[in-house]
């Protein structure tokens, strides 16, 4: 299976972020959410005050993608 990488960061627009990850996701790639936030943490707020819980932080994400 695929794998992508999907970054997020405090402030990211609700909607483009969600659309991509819907996407990605319905064409069969298997998504790495991850966070670019201070000190290790998995927690952004997006504009409209969406908070996302991230898979992993941008720093611990060594892994390929596609």
């Amino acid at each position: 299976m695929k794998q992508a990488l999907l970054v997020y960061a405090n402030g990211s627009e609700d909607i483009e972020i969600t659309a991509v990850a819907d996407v990605l996701s319905r064409g069969g790639l298997n998504i790495t959410k991850a966070a670019v936030a201070p000190n290790g943490a998995t927690e952004v707020k997006l504009a409209h005050g969406t908070r996302v819980l991230c898979d992993r932080n941008l720093e611990q994400c060594s892994e390929r993608y596609d």
